[in-house]
């Protein structure tokens, strides 16, 4: 299930509003949408055995005037085989990653992982990941994942592939009130479906001088709630900051200063 209320909150919150359901697919005359140039193409039929000759196309719009300047043309995703076609378009303009990922080190079926870090133009800043699934009966690559966070104030979807939550995904926003702590969300694969798993509100805040992104400083808290660890168990090592020491403070993971 496409989780669209998180979604709209922050896409109200931003002004993108209903646009975010735009990115429902449709179907397409062509890959090659008039002025707009591949930045992305993968081949999807070996890494998921599928029956048909899949691809997976990004296009992207020409540069387009606005308010604040020239900025990137909006994406279009594409799933092509043969002539056919399903495409949809994003309000996004800026390709993070698009590429093919085994949930765990043991997974036998691989995921497609699209991310969005930044829309620029001019109805607010963010970052979104979309994530597909291949169905062998059908023949057809299905979306499974939606989720979008605030850019400006350090919000993150994280796809984990390592460690004790491999093939979960993990989110942090922040808060809409004073102290803007951030809210922590887990959802976990179970047979092709991303299921929420955990919920709560976290013990970093916007701007707390931590140098670590959310996601790392709330680990040890997160594994604690999935009993993954325990008070005295080494600190989980950050995925995104290299640290020499670490220490814990009030509930959250700090670098500690040498």
């Amino acid at each position: 299930m496409i989780a669209y209320d998180s979604v709209m909150r922050f896409a109200l919150s931003t002004g993108l509003g209903a646009v975010i359901l735009g990115s429902q697919p449709h179907a397409a005359a062509s890959v090659d949408l008039p002025g707009s140039t591949t930045v992305s193409s993968i081949e999807l039929t070996e890494p998921f055995h599928a029956k048909g000759k899949w691809q997976f196309v990004i296009r992207q719009d020409p540069p387009q005037e606005t308010g604040l300047g020239t900025v990137p043309g909006n994406l279009h995703f594409c799933f092509v085989k043969g002539s056919a076609q399903s495409c949809f378009n994003s309000p996004f303009n800026v390709l993070g990653s698009s590429q093919i990922e085994k949930p765990t080190p043991t997974s036998r079926e691989p995921i497609l992982v699209v991310e969005l870090v930044d829309n620029v133009s001019g109805t607010g800043s963010g970052r979104s990941t979309l994530i597909w699934t291949y169905n062998l009966k059908t023949d057809q690559f299905a979306q499974i994942f939606d989720h979008v966070v605030g850019h400006n104030t350090n919000g993150e979807i994280r796809v984990i592939t390592i460690g004790p939550l491999a093939g979960d995904v993990v989110i942090d926003r922040a808060g809409e009130h004073a102290p803007y702590r951030y809210d922590i969300t887990v959802y976990r694969l179970e047979v092709s479906e991303y299921r929420e798993i955990l919920n709560y509100a976290g013990n970093s805040k916007y701007n707390d001088g931590n140098p670590m992104p959310v996601i790392d400083a709330e680990m040890p808290e997160i594994e604690r709630r999935l009993h993954f660890w325990k008070p005295g168990d080494p600190l989980p090592t950050p995925a995104r900051t290299h640290c020499s020491k670490l220490e814990l403070r009030h509930g959250i993971e700090w670098c500690k200063a040498s």
